[in-house]
C-alpha cells in the first residue's frame, strides 16, 4: 500500500440530518449462472481470518485528529505487523435478495499470526474450525469432517494461500489479497475519502451501537464499499469494524473481471448483500508470542489426509476423493448440428410423453428445476417465446426430485408451454443426464423442423440472445 496519501480529499464531519444521503432501493432480478450449488462457508472463513488479521493491523491509531491524518497513521505505522494476536467474535449475514436465500454466520475466533506464514486460528460457532501452520505445513480440522485432519505444505505466505483459495474470483482479486488481503481497499489510489463518524448511505451501519469510549471513522473507497471502524483512543486499539456490501458494489469490485466466464458470477452478485461486523475483545501487535503458539496436537481419534494442492483442500475436508469426483464429473458437450436424443418423461397428469412425438415442429427444449434461481428467472422469457412465436413448442423438463414440488411451484408461476417431469434419480433420468452431458441448468436446446439442434446453450440467456437462437430456426416473432 502506498504511503503517499496527499491526494486524499480533506476530512469532513458527517452531513446534517437533512443532507444525509438516503439509500436508494435497488431492484435487481435473480441472477444467471449454471446449476447453482450450495457451498460451504469454509473458504470464506479462512480468507476472513486473513482479513481480521490485516484489517486489525490497519486499524491501530489514535482517532483524535481528522480523517486523512488518521488514515495516514493507519497506513504507515500498522500496515505490516510482524506478529499479532486477536480475540473476538464476528457475524456475517449473506442474502440473495428476491431469491429468498439467506445465510447467517456467528463465530467466536482467536487468531495468532507471525510473519510470513505461521498462523493459528481457532473458531467456534456456526462453523467450527481449527487451522494451524507452523511455517512448514498447514493443518485444518473442521466440523464438516471432524475425524480427519487435512494437511497442506506451506510454500508461501499466508496471504498467498488466501489468494489461491479465492483464485476463482479472478486475477485482480488474487493480486489484492496477495498484496495484503483487504489492503487493496486501503491503497490511497482506491480511497475516495476518509471521514470521522459513520458516513454511509446504508441505514444498517447507522443502527450499530458504538462500543463505549470509541470514535468512528469511515473509509469511502472508489471501488465500492465503505468500511466503518470504531477505535478506543485511550488504549489505542480498535473495538469494532463493520461493512455492508450490496450487489452493485460487489460488481464494481470485480468490474475488471468482465468476461464470458465471469459474467454468470457478476450477474449473481447483483442480488447479493453481505453485512459483516467484527467485535475485538483484545488485540496485540508486534509483541513476542508464546513459544507454543503454533504447536497443536490433533484429537487422538482423528486421522490425517495429506493434499498437495489448494484445489484439493475442499474435497479432502468434506471426505471426498478429488480424483474420483473429477473422473465422475461429465464434460459438457454441445449437441449443435445433431439430432436430439429421444427420451420419455411424464406430464403433470402422469402421462408418458416422448420427445420424438414433437418431431416436425420447431421446439425449445429446456431442462430446469424450481430450486434453480436462474431457471426461475428464465421461465417468464419462455412464456414470452411461446406467446410470440406461432407454431413454436416450448418443452420445459423439470429435474426436481418430486413432481409435487413442480405442481406447487406452477400454481404461483404458471408456464404456457409443455411441462414435463423427469425423475433425476430414476434410470431414465440418469440416462438423459449422461446422454445430454448436462453439467448445469438451465440447459436450452433449439430444435428445428428438420429435427436438428440449431443451438445449444447452458445458463440463463436474456431475451435478445434467445431471439438470436430462434432466428437459426428461421422463426420471427409474430408480435
Amino acid at each position: 500500500m502506498s504511503d503517499d496519501l496527499s491526494s486524499l480529499p480533506p476530512s469532513s464531519d458527517p452531513p446534517a440530518s437533512d443532507a444525509t444521503p438516503q439509500p436508494e432501493p435497488v431492484e435487481t432480478p435473480p441472477s444467471p449462472s449454471a446449476k447453482p450449488r450450495r457451498r460451504s462457508f469454509w473458504p470464506l472463513l479462512v480468507v476472513l481470518a486473513v482479513l481480521v488479521i490485516l484489517l486489525a493491523a490497519a486499524a491501530l491509531a489514535v482517532p483524535r485528529y481528522g480523517g486523512p491524518y488518521l488514515f495516514r497513521t493507519l497506513s504507515r505505522q500498522y500496515k505490516d505487523p510482524r506478529t499479532m494476536q486477536v480475540a473476538g467474535h464476528y457475524t456475517i449475514e449473506v442474502s440473495l435478495g428476491k431469491m429468498g436465500l439467506n445465510e447467517h454466520v456467528d463465530e467466536q475466533i482467536k487468531v495468532a499470526y507471525e510473519k510470513p506464514n505461521k498462523v493459528r486460528m481457532e473458531q467456534s460457532g456456526t462453523f467450527g474450525c481449527t487451522m494451524v501452520s507452523d511455517g512448514q505445513s498447514l493443518r485444518i480440522l473442521t466440523d464438516m469432517n471432524p475425524k480427519k485432519v487435512v494437511t497442506l505444505p506451506m510454500t508461501g505466505t499466508f496471504e498467498e494461500l488466501g489468494a489461491k483459495i479465492v483464485g476463482d474470483m479472478g486475477p485482480e482479486a488474487q493480486k489484492a489479497l496477495a498484496k495484503g488481503g483487504a489492503g487493496g481497499m486501503f491503497d490511497s489510489k482506491n480511497v475516495k475519502a476518509v471521514h470521522r463518524g459513520v458516513w454511509s448511505r446504508k441505514p444498517w451501519l447507522k443502527t450499530l451501537t458504538a462500543p463505549r469510549g470509541t470514535v468512528a471513522v469511515t473509509v469511502v473507497t472508489t471501488s465500492g464499499p465503505s468500511l466503518v471502524m470504531w477505535f478506543d483512543p485511550w488504549h489505542r486499539v480498535p473495538r469494532q469494524l463493520a461493512m455492508d456490501m450490496d450487489g452493485p458494489e460487489l460488481g464494481q469490485l470485480l468490474a475488471e473481471q468482465k468476461s464470458e466466464d465471469m459474467q454468470p458470477v457478476l450477474d449473481m452478485l447483483k442480488t447479493v448483500e453481505i453485512k459483516m461486523v467484527v467485535h475485538y475483545d483484545s488485540m496485540t501487535v508486534d509483541r513476542a508470542l508464546p513459544a507454543d503458539s503454533f504447536t497443536w496436537q490433533p484429537p487422538a481419534d482423528t486421522t490425517v489426509k495429506e493434499v498437495k494442492a489448494v484445489k484439493d483442500l475442499m474435497p479432502a475436508l468434506m471426505g471426498i476423493d478429488a480424483e474420483a469426483l473429477a473422473a465422475a464429473q461429465p464434460e459438457e458437450k454441445k449437441l449443435t448440428g445433431q439430432a436430439p436424443i429421444d427420451f420419455t418423461a411424464v406430464d403433470l397428469d402422469g402421462k408418458s410423453v416422448k420427445l420424438s412425438s414433437f418431431k416436425g415442429k420447431p421446439v425449445v427444449l429446456d431442462f430446469w428445476a424450481t430450486w434453480c434461481p436462474p431457471c426461475r428467472r428464465e421461465l417468464p422469457l419462455l412464456n414470452e417465446l411461446q406467446t410470440q412465436f406461432k407454431g413454436l413448442t416450448v418443452i420445459a423438463v423439470s429435474t426436481d426430485a418430486k413432481v409435487e414440488t413442480v405442481k406447487e411451484f406452477l400454481t404461483k408461476t404458471p408456464l404456457q408451454g409443455k411441462v414435463l417431469w423427469l425423475d433425476p434419480r430414476s434410470e431414465a433420468g440418469r440416462a438423459v443426464d449422461k446422454a445430454y452431458a448436462i453439467t448445469g441448468i438451465p440447459r436450452t436446446l433449439y430444435i428445428g423442423k428438420d429435427w436438428v439442434i440449431a443451438d445449444d446453450e447452458t445458463g440463463l440467456h436474456e431475451k435478445d440472445e434467445m431471439l438470436q437462437s430462434l432466428a437459426k430456426l428461421g422463426l420471427k416473432a409474430s408480435l
